[in-house]
Formats: C-alpha cells, structure tokens, sequence
C-alpha cells in the first residue's frame, strides 16, 4: 500500500507552489494529476515552469499536452515559440495526427506569444481542413494585428467577413465572379460593399463574357441607388452606355431621365433602343414631349416604348397622340396605346376605343382601357361584345362591361335620391 496519496494540485495551487506543481507534472500514475497540473501552470504564469511544460507536450495522455500547450501561451514566454511552431507543422503536414484539440491549443498559445514567427506559422494553418483550429488561426491572427487576407475568407466561403473588410475585399471578389462555385457568395458580397464595388463591376460590362456581364449587371441593379451617378457616367462611354442604360432603366431613377435623353444624339440603333426602353421604364413627366413625338418614329420598337411609357405617365397631353396611333401598322404599338389611353383615363379616347374594338386583335386591350375611363358611351358597345359577338370576345369583354353596368346602376340611384320628394 503506498503511503503517500497523488499530490493535491489545488492546494498547490492555492498556495502557489512552483515546485509542487512541477512535480505533480511529472505524476506518472494518474493523468487527471498531470492535466490539473499543467492547467495550474498556466495561472501562475511563472516562466521557470517552461521547460516542463515544453517537455509535457509529449505526455501519453492527449488531455495533458492540450493542457500544456495552454499553458505555455498563458506564459506567453518567446522561448516557447520555436517548439509550438515545429509542433504545428509537424502536425499539420501529418493531418493533424495527435488530434485536431491539441493544434487549436497550440494555435491559440502561438497567438498568445506572437512574433513573426507566430505569425508565419498561424498563416500556415488557415489551410487546414480542421475547422476549430482554423478558426483559431483566424482569431489569433486578427489579434495580432495580422489579419487573413480576403482571399482566405473568400476560400472559406465567408462572405460577411469579405462584406466587412470593404473596400480593399472588391479586386479577389471581382476576380472569382467567374468561378460558378464562388460566384453566387462573391455577388452578394460586392452588393453588400456597396458603392466602392460599382466602378470595377461597371469596367466588366467592357469583357466579351456573357456570364461574367450578366453577374456585374445583376450585382450593380443590387446595389440600386448608390451605382446610379457611375452609371450617368458611363453613359458617355461608347462601349458602356448601351449596358449603362439598361441598368439606370430598371433601377427606374427619374435623375437618369435627362442624362438618358441627352445621349442620344448620335449613338448606335442598339443604343437607342436600349434609352428609349430606360426611359419607358422610369416614366418621367419630363419625357412626354420626346414620347409623343417618337410616337412617329419609323422604327417599331421605339413607338411600342413610347407608348408604354406614356401610360406610365399618365400625362393628358398625350391622349390624341395616342388615339393617332390606334390604327398603327404596328399590333404591339395599337394595343399599347390603347392600354395607355386606359392608364390615362381621358374620356377624348372613349369614342376612339368603342371604334377599336371592332378590331379583333384590339378587343381586349380597348375593352379593358374603357373599362378604366368608366365612361357610360362605352356600355352598349361593352354589352354587344359580351352578349351578342362570337363567344371568344366574351370573357375579355365581361369584366369591363359589369364594371360600367355597376357604375350606371350607381348612378341611377343617385338620380332617383336626388329626385326623391320634388314636385311633378
């Protein structure tokens, strides 16, 4: 029977014994010993325990180098660098082969005592497939002052951590837009980023790569607003302004109405196709002299843009311009005139759109507009459509027709109350 019991660490502890705690260290009966030890170590602080403590990280039990590593960047003695650093790269290049808890410890220590070395080692191990202890290179690297660079995040695939360096994140972010398994994370951090990402994503409109423009495009409308004044910019640019267009029109920002307008003079049938289409979309009250006119223009899509865009303006200054193109050779520009005439609500345009629905092709669209003008003129020719035309027509004609039905019924009651107790 032995006569003496295993040390008791927390007494030494508690009373700061060096030298009892170095020599439970070396308890060779029980690790739990050994562990509580080395922990106890690590709170004195006391750098006399640093070559026992370098010589535990060898101990048989996992649990005591783990505590012993801790320790020593608790200590945070230089003298311990060198050996944690070998310990790592020798760890790392086996796969972690003493187990992934042990690397995080020695990571965190190499934190803890820093120097370049530290760092280069720390640098090593944000490639480790060991998730804990490449976090743990993270935080320590950051502590240091030593931060990984946003290529590291952006193999990481953490994207708020690209979001939250900014500004200097944009370049790599910009260069694995081409990358499909990156693509989608890169995106969303540059819209993240915001305005400091718009004048490198607008450059990209420049390459002759369809996936790699259709990602710049779709991150620049993200980001709305903030890319609006660039995009004004490069609407000078011959190369760009036809994509610069397109964006400021599906943002839909009236400060792009005149800037749009003013671009073109001189440019290309693309080009002009893809303005007047921006400025469909925007709808602002200061295109409605440049909408009307272009009701004229020998070229299709541009009246079919205009006169959407009227309707969106809804400016009564356009209706017989309109009306005047009702009988346009053009389907698309007849059933969008007389869609916009609807949005408009002028009753100038009711007779007009009684006239049209006698065109086939145009009963729905002048069925719906005169259901929105709610002119009466419009219920007789609505009723023939419904009860009386071929069964096709019908159910484009219904909905209008009880729409002027309810407001005539209306109407009829009012009279009747207004009457209600005059003499004959």
């Amino acid at each position: 029977m032995a006569l003496f019991g295993p040390p008791n660490v927390e007494r030494l502890k508690q009373r700061r014994n060096l030298k009892g705690l170095l020599k439970a260290l070396s308890y060779r009966d029980d690790a739990k010993v050994r562990k509580q030890a080395a922990e106890a170590l690590g709170g004195l602080k006391d750098a006399q325990a640093l070559p026992q403590l370098l010589s535990a990280l060898d101990d048989d039990e996992p649990g005591v180098r783990v505590a012993s590593a801790s320790a020593l960047g608790e200590i945070g003695d230089d003298r311990a660098l060198e050996p944690l650093r070998a310990m790592l790269i020798a760890g790392l290049g086996q796969g972690g082969a003493q187990g992934e808890p042990l690397y995080e410890a020695i990571v965190q220590a190499l934190g803890s005592i820093g120097g370049e070395g530290a760092v280069e080692a720390l640098r090593g191990a944000l490639d480790t497939e060991m998730e804990s202890v490449r976090e743990a290179a993270e935080t320590s690297l950051e502590a240091l002052g030593e931060p990984p660079d946003v290529k590291h995040w952006i193999a990481m695939g953490n994207w708020d951590k690209c979001v939250e360096i900014g500004d200097s994140a944009v370049d790599a972010l910009v260069d694995v837009l081409g990358d499909h398994e990156l693509r989608d994370g890169a995106m969303n951090a540059l819209a993240g980023i915001g305005l400091p990402a718009v004048k490198p994503l607008i450059e990209i409109l420049r390459i002759k790569d369809a996936v790699l423009r259709n990602a710049s495009t779709a991150v620049l409308a993200n980001i709305g607003k903030p890319a609006v004044r660039d995009l004004i910019q490069a609407l000078k640019d011959d190369e760009l302004c036809g994509f610069a267009a397109s964006l400021l029109g599906d943002m839909g920002d009236a400060d792009a109405a005149q800037p749009l307008i003013e671009t073109l003079a001189g440019c290309d049938h693309q080009v002009r196709i893809n303005v007047y289409e921006a400025l469909a979309k925007i709808g602002d009250a200061g295109t409605v002299e440049l909408f009307t006119e272009s009701l004229k223009d020998e070229d299709s899509d541009i009246r079919i843009f205009s006169a959407s865009a009227l309707g969106r303006i809804r400016d009564s200054r356009a209706v017989e311009p309109l009306i005047g193109v009702l009988a346009d050779e053009e389907r698309d520009v007849c059933l969008d005139a007389a869609r916009a005439l609807g949005e408009i609500g002028d009753e100038r345009a009711v007779q007009p759109l009684i006239d049209a629905l006698k065109q086939g092709f145009m009963e729905e669209a002048a069925a719906e507009a005169l259901g929105k003008i709610g002119d009466l003129r419009a219920l007789e020719p609505l009723r023939i459509a419904v009860e009386e035309t071929p069964s096709h027509i019908y159910p484009v004609a219904k909905e209008p027709y009880e729409k002027l039905l309810k407001i005539s019924a209306e109407r009829q009651s009012q009279t009747s109350g207004d009457n209600f107790g005059k003499d004959e």
